[in-house]
């Protein structure tokens, strides 16, 4: 049996690069050595590298986070080469990594967003986000103007495109969907951040974030949850896997936060705990992802 030719392709230059090589090590320990050749590449260093050894690759798995990773430009690149890759196509990523473009497509699909505000009506209190980057990077609550003024300046070092929208308090879920056409829902978990919510000290520190699935009390709100996921998935015609996550107010309803294209591997990542639950091992979950890429 001829096996695969599998790359993956880590690191990048945005501020989530540590996190990049932390989900490349999760995934290059994950892959079954029987069954594919392996190679990996730290982008951009290893480019020339890898342009000179692309035409034997059958898959990449390109396991970069944020910026010139789940913003479509390294997808651009692989169509360009003529490579199967997983996860999300150019479109996907780039709608999903602008997050006011994600939010106007998901309304019209009657799915609920948070109000956003502009200079001249904030609301407090209020979330300060980037609206092109993942990871919770640059991210605030702030609860009056004398704290907005004060996080605005740290969030514009990160970013010069912010947004701010309605702070909505309640209970963080987690939707995992995995496939293409036909995808399908995983487990829901709901996270328990010990910080504010779920930033990026709770995302990639352990012990900083609990994760629960939910029981058969929740089944009904489980069910909601996931055709959100779907729903996301669908319309924004991602690929591969996606987490969507969401958050559920008081009164019950449920609203849309954001979307990942190229989830997190790390030890602590949700999309691979949602896996294993549904009954995949995380070797089998990484046949799958390169599954998917070659349909």
């Amino acid at each position: 049996m001829n096996k695969k030719h599998i790359a993956v392709i880590f690191g990048g230059t945005s501020g989530e690069r540590e996190i990049s090589i932390k989900s490349a090590t999760g995934v290059l320990d994950g892959l079954d050595k029987e069954k594919y050749e392996i190679s990996s590449y730290d982008f951009p260093n290893d480019l020339e590298k890898f342009l000179d050894e692309y035409k034997n690759i059958d898959v990449v798995l390109p396991i970069l986070h944020g910026q010139f990773g789940e913003d479509g430009t390294i997808q651009g690149f692989f169509e360009t080469l003529g490579i199967k890759y997983a996860f999300s196509g150019v479109y996907g990523n780039a709608i999903a990594m602008n997050k006011k473009a994600t939010k106007t497509i998901l309304k019209n699909e009657g799915i609920l967003v948070p109000e956003e505000y502009t200079f001249d009506n904030l609301k407090f209190p209020l979330v300060i986000k980037p609206n092109r980057d993942g990871s919770s990077l640059g991210v605030y609550i702030v609860k009056d103007q004398k704290e907005f003024d004060e996080k605005i300046k740290e969030a514009q070092k990160i970013s010069d495109d912010i947004i701010f929208e309605q702070y909505i308090k309640g209970r963080e879920f987690t939707s995992a969907i995995f496939g293409n056409k036909n995808p399908e829902a995983l487990p829901i978990l709901e996270i328990k951040s010990k910080n504010t919510f779920f930033d990026y000290e709770s995302k990639y520190t352990a012990g900083m974030a609990e994760e629960v699935f939910l029981d058969e009390s929740e089944l009904e709100l489980e069910k909601k949850i996931q055709a959100i996921g779907l729903k996301v998935h669908l319309a924004l015609e991602l690929k591969g896997v996606s987490r969507t996550d969401v958050i559920a107010d008081e009164k019950g309803d449920i609203y849309f936060l954001e979307v990942n294209t190229i989830p997190g591997q790390t030890g602590t990542s949700l999309v691979p705990q949602a896996a294993q639950k549904a009954g995949y091992s995380y070797s089998e979950f990484l046949d799958k992802i390169i599954e998917l890429a070659l349909e």
